[in-house]
């Protein structure tokens, strides 16, 4: 893809679900184009012989075993103090799905 044309843009806003005006349809696009160009140009580096990496630092995570100790466990009071929103020792919570 050498230069995005506004069905590119309406086609990613659509996946996106924005909503663009014409204006934004052309600024987008002109910068899409203004970025694949770019790639485009990265193609071209000569990378053969280069180690591909994913951190420079030679650090590791530190990692810990879970463990349920009296320090990290909360009483239901102390859980459920800052909110009202309890009904029969549950979190009330809007509904996420609707039915149709």
């Amino acid at each position: 893809m050498t230069k995005s044309d506004k069905f590119d843009v309406k086609h990613v806003s659509k996946l996106a679900k924005l909503t663009l005006t014409d204006e934004e349809v052309k600024n987008f696009g002109d910068q899409l184009s203004q970025v694949v160009e770019y790639i485009d140009q990265l193609k071209e580096v000569d990378t053969k012989g280069v180690v591909a990496i994913s951190q420079t630092t030679g650090l590791k995570d530190k990692l810990r075993e879970d463990s349920i100790t009296p320090q990290n466990i909360l009483t239901f009071k102390e859980a459920t103090s800052g909110t009202e929103n309890v009904h029969n020792d549950y979190f009330l919570v809007s509904a996420l799905l609707k039915k149709k």
